[in-house]
């Protein structure tokens, strides 16, 4: 795969394509933004106008006009201050809707494969921290900056209309002030892209040891991993620091430059007003413009802030969403499925060069069972991972019911298809959402399946019952509990296929016999595969299949396999002697 590269210009434009329903409303946000620099950059003209008018003048009808004038614009300028902010805000929320659903539906439909590589920490930044990043890019950035050039566009614009050695002398500083404000710049975009990576490496870090702290504590690695987690916040405490350090120079630097500015003015503009060159009306008016002018500079170093880390964050979450690898979904195939499977000469390999499978053949008929024996690391979950379509295979071809399983449209195959594991995955939810997971399946089904599978004890023991919410992960289950609320999953949905992965080999004594009884269960009428170190489980599988180092070396019923007295009779033997 080639690297990723991209562009500031090119991030901005990817963002901006989240913006269907806000494009609609640009138009009256500009407008808005218009109206707000307008009344502002006009306000000094008008103090310039009743200065050399009605004061000079002495007329009271028209100061009393022009007050009434500028007040109405200053009233003016407030309520599109108002609708400026409220447009910018909102904005940014349909930004942040668009990219989350964006965001959660790339890494949905991205390849196992890819979530073995990624840290889950990474992933979280990403979706929240990163992307409302951008929601502050739009809200307090782009637009807002918009206004305060169109501002400043308009004060340059009425201070070349008053006069123009005026406007020269004030604009005197402002090459000082573009160069201060490039290096500005260069520094906090350096500083948040630090910035960004070390809070990445924080919540990836945070993440693995909470959902690790019964490793910790076993372990007593607590000061180790404490020392290691004060590294990385000393690190970001650095980064913070380098832009601290830049925003406390930049600002006084800004004001500084304002000062001198206005020094200038008052130092030339007064002579001029002695020699009767310009008037004192605008010798306010262009303090004001004055004041009016380094008020946007100040403020478009914040909106850049918030620019700078919208801009990258959206470089992350772009490179994330481009490269996750999607699963393939160009299959169509949406035929009925039996489970008859076939391995022909499969070859595959998780990592190039190292080869798990080189040439497995095996078949199983609709409705039986097929055991997956062996030690571990020899293959079998390999097979199931294969059937579920979680990894591609390289070489070969597996078929179901006579079609090669990427041929089906996936969503189709995978609903008939179950998977119940040793390591149950539960969400923090209630027992009937974790057992439907929010699929449309009736009450009464799941009461059958409740009794069919004789759990009815264990599921009105939950306070609650189905109602009964459970903690994340399902922590406050025990692992045979846990197995049961797996096995309902897999029961409700009927599924042509059944893959057991070790699903029975850790649970507790007292929910064994109730789960060997929801396995015959369950196993009944389908095809099933059933991975098991536990041999006595499979005894009565139709085939079953001996794996040693990516191979299959012997195959057939219990008996036969007995009868052989190979690899399978000394794997049994050895079983029944360590638990004797």
């Amino acid at each position: 795969m080639k690297p990723f590269r991209t562009s500031w210009a090119s991030d901005l434009r990817w963002v901006t394509s989240f913006l269907p329903h806000a494009r609609r409303r640009l138009p009256a946000a500009l407008l808005i933004v218009l109206g707000y620099s307008v009344s502002a950059a006009v306000r000094p003209y008008i103090v310039q106008q009743v200065i050399d008018g009605p004061i000079a003048h002495r007329d009271m009808q028209g100061l009393w006009w022009g007050g009434l004038l500028f007040f109405g614009v200053i009233f003016f300028n407030a309520g599109v201050a108002f609708l400026n902010e409220f447009y910018n805000f909102f904005i940014g929320i349909e930004v942040v809707t668009q990219l989350r659903g964006h965001v959660f539906q790339r890494l949905l439909h991205g390849t196992v494969s890819f979530f073995d590589k990624t840290p889950v920490g990474r992933l979280v930044t990403r979706s929240i921290s990163d992307i409302e990043a951008m929601a502050e890019m739009f809200s307090q950035g782009i637009i807002s900056i918009m206004g305060d050039l169109m501002l400043v566009t308009f004060i340059i614009g009425l201070m070349l209309w008053t006069d123009v050695r005026l406007t020269v002398i004030t604009l005197s500083v402002f090459p000082l002030l573009i160069g201060a404000s490039y290096i500005f710049k260069e520094r906090v975009r350096k500083g948040f892209h630090h910035i960004r990576n070390l809070i990445s490496r924080m919540n990836t870090f945070l993440q693995e040891r909470i959902s690790g702290i019964f490793t910790v504590k076993t372990l007593a690695i607590e000061p180790r991993e404490l020392r290691r987690f004060d590294a990385i916040n000393e690190e970001l405490l650095r980064g913070h620091y380098q832009v601290i350090f830049a925003y406390s120079l930049f600002f006084p630097v800004l004001e500084l430059l304002f000062a001198v500015s206005l020094a200038l003015i008052l130092w030339g503009g007064m002579q001029m007003t002695v020699t009767g060159e310009v008037t004192l009306g605008a010798i306010v008016a262009f303090i004001m413009y004055i004041n009016l002018l380094f008020g946007p500079v100040r403020r478009m170093a914040d909106r850049f802030n918030a620019i700078q880390m919208g801009l990258v964050a959206a470089e992350r979450v772009r490179k994330i969403t481009a490269t996750v690898p999607v699963e393939p979904r160009t299959g169509a195939v949406k035929t009925p499925i039996r489970g008859r499977i076939e391995f022909r000469d499969v070859r595959f390999a998780y990592v190039p060069d190292r080869p798990v499978f080189d040439g497995v053949s095996f078949s199983i008929d609709a409705g039986r069972q097929l055991a997956l024996v062996g030690k571990t690391g020899a293959g079998k979950t390999t097979v199931a991972n294969i059937i579920a379509r979680f990894y591609p295979y390289q070489g070969g071809e597996v078929r179901v019911d006579g079609v090669r399983i990427e041929d089906y449209d996936l969503d189709h195959y995978r609903r008939h298809l179950a998977l119940v594991t040793q390591d149950i995955f539960l969400f923090s939810d209630t027992v009937e959402n974790n057992i439907t997971l929010y699929s449309p399946i009736q009450r009464s089904r799941i009461e059958a399946a409740i009794d069919e599978l004789g759990m009815r004890e264990f599921i009105d023991g939950l306070p609650g019952g189905l109602q009964y919410t459970l903690q994340e992960r399902g922590a406050d289950l025990s692992l045979g509990q846990r197995q049961l609320i797996a096995f309902l999953r897999a029961y409700v949905r009927n599924p042509a296929i059944l893959i057991l992965d070790e699903a029975t080999s850790a649970v507790d004594e007292m929910y064994e016999e109730l789960i060997q009884r929801a396995t015959d269960r369950l196993l009944r009428n389908r095809t099933s595969i059933v991975i098991a170190h536990r041999l006595s489980t499979i005894r009565r599988a139709s085939l079953i299949l001996v794996f040693k180092d990516g191979q299959v070396i012997e195959q057939g019923t219990h008996a036969q396999l007995m009868e052989q007295n190979g690899y399978y009779r000394h794997l049994v033997e050895t079983q029944l002697a360590v638990t004797e």
